[in-house]
Parts: structure tokens; C-alpha cells; sequence
């Protein structure tokens, strides 16, 4: 899309799955660009020459039986990305408060594989954003807004990580 001249180009169709809700850009500057697909239970990364990434979200106990056709889907609510330079991860939050962090193994434009990891539990939101200054701010669907710091980006945690290569 040029902002400039006012007009958008179609360049490319690329088909999602049909439980999509949601897109995430992935930063192209630093990253390897492309978008995520937020998809019940899953999320896809997708780029035009670029094999798919798929990898499902951590689930609760809670929320899954053992009969497969009364499993409750996970839908994610809200998303924001942080990027700074070529570091950029994602949180997204699920429809039950759960924030997953998501971060991409990738090498300039190739990605090698992405992964999604419990981060916290939140009240559910209407959007969420991380600011440069290491705050989380969280708007609540029907509670209280929050200010949020970060403490760690989860890294050094041990949390169940679900990851696809």
C-alpha cells in the first residue's frame, strides 16, 4: 500500500484457514516480514516464497476434555508486538486473560521456526501494547485498565513452550 499515492496494488493471494480472526505483521526492516494468523488453537506465519510455520497454543487443563468433539477452541482477543532493532517478540492474549509470548527463529529472511510460550494471566482486554519504556499497558474489556513492567521478557523462565520447526 502506497500511502502517497493513495491506491493499493494486489500482489499476492495467499489462502488462510477458515477459523482465522486475526493478523499480526511480522517487523520487515529488521525481520524477516511476513504476517501471523491467528487461528483457533494455532497461528500460522505466512510469507509469499516462504514455507508455513505452524504451531499451536499452550492449553489449558480446564478447558480441554477428552472428547474430541465438545474441545473447547482457543481464540485469541488481542495482540502486540515489541521490536527493537532485530529483537521483536509478540504477546497475544487468549479469550481466558492467558498471555503467550511468541518469538521466530530466523536467520535475515528465513525463518527456521516459531514458538509460543505461557507468559501470565490477565484479565481479558480490549487491546494490549508494550511501550519502549518496558511497560505493558492493558486495557480491560470489563475491568479496570493496567500498567504493567516488565520484570524479564520470559526467557530465563521454565513455562510449557509449544514450538514448530
Amino acid at each position: 500500500m502506497d500511502l502517497g499515492l493513495n491506491h493499493v496494488i494486489r500482489k499476492n493471494i495467499i489462502p488462510v484457514d477458515r477459523s482465522a480472526s486475526g493478523l499480526i505483521a511480522v517487523p520487515g526492516d529488521d525481520g524477516p516480514g511476513g504476517i501471523i494468523v491467528l487461528c483457533e488453537d494455532f497461528l500460522i506465519y505466512s510469507r509469499v516464497g516462504h514455507d508455513e510455520r505452524k504451531c499451536y497454543y499452550p492449553v489449558r487443563r480446564d478447558t480441554k476434555t477428552y472428547d474430541s468433539q465438545n474441545d473447547r477452541k482457543l481464540f485469541i482477543t488481542s495482540s502486540a508486538t515489541f521490536s527493537m532493532g532485530e529483537n521483536f517478540f509478540f504477546l497475544i492474549q487468549s479469550e481466558y486473560g492467558d498471555l503467550f509470548k511468541v518469538s521466530m527463529d530466523c536467520t535475515e529472511q528465513l525463518v527456521h521456526s516459531i514458538s509460543v510460550q505461557y507468559f501470565d494471566t490477565l484479565a481479558p482486554s480490549v487491546s494490549i501494547n508494550i511501550l519502549n519504556t518496558g511497560y505493558l499497558f492493558h486495557a480491560g474489556e470489563a475491568s479496570n485498565h493496567g500498567l504493567y513492567l516488565f520484570k524479564s521478557t520470559g526467557d530465563d523462565e521454565e513455562n510449557p513452550v509449544v514450538c514448530h520447526s
